[in-house]
């Protein structure tokens, strides 16, 4: 007898012998398995695949009317100024 021919008479299996069914006691009637992949991904594709998914530094300039450094094309966080028209009011750490 051949090797999982076995299985074939068996009632409910399917003919693929490398194949398993998606039931399990613990997933409900009629829910499947996500797909899979076939290989596993070398680390090196994998890398390459995620390049322009990196986080890039921002880009620090000078504030235009204080000259502390700030983030470009954001509110400077030591003035509240940003385009040279004040746009957040900072109020100073000793006033109340």
């Amino acid at each position: 007898m051949r090797v999982g021919a076995h299985l074939r008479h068996c009632a409910g299996t399917s003919t693929n012998v490398g194949f398993t069914t998606s039931w399990s006691p613990d997933r409900p009637e009629g829910t499947e398995m996500a797909p899979l992949p076939k290989r596993k991904y070398a680390k090196t594709r994998q890398r390459l695949r995620r390049q322009h998914l990196r986080q890039r530094r921002a880009t620090v300039v000078t504030c235009g009317t204080c000259q502390s450094p700030m983030v470009a094309h954001h509110v400077c966080y030591t003035c509240g100024n940003y385009r040279g028209r004040e746009v957040v009011r900072i109020e100073e750490a000793g006033q109340e």
